[in-house]
């Protein structure tokens, strides 16, 4: 003969089994939120400082195209500047040749006139 079974405390125990492995699955929802959450946290945190490093980045190339530009533009005003003395140099100095009363005079602001302009001469 079978044993007697107590069909109450069966019961019983089959819902608390139930209930607590319900209990226990919910329990894990927030932890898996969390988790998930705390995931999307880090991966926003990277975009951000990946986003702050990129500009970052491209804010030194425009600084260096910037440098590289004024340099630039500052040799050209240089240049600029020093063909202006060399041509006041260059007529100044066809003008003397022309009023040159003898041919060493002519020769000397020819040789003159190939050297160029001396340091620090002005117009």
């Amino acid at each position: 003969m079978s044993p007697a079974v107590d069909w109450t405390a069966d019961l019983h125990h089959r819902f608390f089994k139930s209930f607590s492995a319900c209990l226990h699955r919910h329990r894990q929802v927030p932890d898996r939120l969390t988790s998930k959450q705390q995931q999307l946290n880090k991966d926003l945190q990277y975009l951000v400082e990946d986003c702050q490093h990129r500009g970052r980045l491209a804010d030194k190339r425009m600084d260096k195209q910037d440098a590289y530009i004024d340099r630039h533009l500052q040799e050209k005003k240089e240049l600029h500047e020093r063909m202006k003395v060399v041509y006041a140099w260059r007529k100044h100095i066809r003008e003397l040749r022309k009023d040159a009363d003898t041919l060493q005079q002519h020769d000397e602001y020819s040789r003159k006139l190939k050297e160029g302009p001396p340091p620090g001469w002005k117009p």
